[in-house]
């Protein structure tokens, strides 16, 4: 119920996100947290790009936290007994977290059903524990702060969500 009433709001415009400086590494430290628990956490794997000073985005924490939980979690139900990675990079003025797994994929004319709300994949169980509101609910939150999720096929199979939102770039200091 409360996702559908966020869903409501979401679509409205009446959602309200408070976007700050937060690192990458926090969102994803509190990511695998939100996991900790769960059997199925063990095959998270992570990978950061330490090239650079620090990961800075400007994004409301405990919304993307949410956006990232949901990308996450539908990756280990779809993944069966694959690994499930999260890569995290700066490019392009954006901080861009991309959680990829090794399931089945998403049949090419379902690739933007996907993030409709309520969208349930043909075939799927009636009652697999999903509503079908985790990736509209994502996608939504993501584009409220300026940002954005997309799907992509996965090289050597699986899916690839990509979850952008704005960067922040630190300047030297002179």
């Amino acid at each position: 119920v409360a996702d559908v009433l966020d869903l409501s709001r979401l679509k409205a415009g009446a959602f309200t996100m408070n976007a700050e400086v937060n690192t990458a590494e926090d969102l994803l430290g509190a990511t695998i947290r939100q996991f900790s628990g769960v059997p199925e956490a063990k095959r998270i794997e992570t990978v950061i790009d330490y090239s650079q000073p620090a990961l800075l985005g400007t994004f409301d924490f405990v919304q993307s936290l949410r956006v990232m939980t949901n990308l996450v979690d539908n990756a280990l139900r779809c993944s069966r007994d694959a690994p499930v990675t999260i890569t995290v990079a700066q490019s392009n003025g954006a901080l861009s977290f991309q959680v990829a797994d090794r399931g089945p994929g998403v049949p090419v004319s379902e690739r933007e059903r996907i993030f409709e709300s309520f969208y349930r994949p043909n075939g799927a169980a009636a009652d697999a524990g999903a509503a079908g509101l985790g990736l509209s609910i994502a996608r939504q939150l993501a584009e409220a702060q300026g940002g954005s999720v997309r799907y992509e096929e996965r090289v050597g199979g699986g899916s690839l969500f990509t979850f952008d939102i704005p960067a922040v770039k630190l300047e030297p200091l002179t």
